[in-house]
C-alpha cells in the first residue's frame, strides 16, 4: 500500500500519514445503492472510522483523527501531532497493515452493510 506524509498537510495538524486508497475494488449491489454510497458515504465513512479505531488501540498518542483527502477522497489520511520523528517504522507498518487490510476488504463489506438496506 502506498503512503505519503504531508501530501494534503493543509488539513490543520502538525503532519499526515496519507494512504493511496484510490480506486478499490467496487461490488456488485443495486445501482441505487452504488449512487446513494457515492452521494453519501454512509458505508465509506463509517467503515474508515472503524478502521482508525483499530488503529488507536495501538496506543499512539501522536495520532489525533482521520479524513479523506485529495480531489477525489482517494487519500485515507491519519491526522497527527507533533512531527515525524515521533513516527517510527515499526509503527508505520502494523498502521499500514491495518489500513491494507480494510481496504483489500472494502467490496466485501460494503455488500455485508448493504445487505438488508433499503433507500
Amino acid at each position: 500500500m502506498n503512503y505519503e506524509f504531508n501530501r494534503h498537510k493543509s488539513l490543520g495538524c502538525n503532519f499526515t500519514i496519507e494512504f493511496n486508497v484510490k480506486n478499490p475494488k467496487i461490488p456488485e449491489l443495486d445501482y441505487g445503492l452504488l449512487l446513494f454510497e457515492y452521494e453519501t458515504g454512509e458505508f465509506t465513512n463509517q467503515y474508515a472510522d472503524k478502521c482508525f479505531k483499530e488503529i488507536m488501540r495501538s496506543g499512539y498518542g501522536w495520532l489525533q483523527d482521520w479524513s479523506f483527502a485529495g480531489r477525489m477522497n482517494g487519500w485515507f489520511a491519519l491526522l497527527c501531532g507533533g512531527d515525524t520523528s515521533v513516527v517510527q517504522t515499526k509503527s508505520l507498518e502494523r498502521i499500514e497493515a491495518i489500513v491494507e487490510k480494510y481496504f483489500n476488504k472494502y467490496a466485501e463489506e460494503m455488500v455485508k452493510f448493504y445487505k438488508d438496506y433499503e433507500i
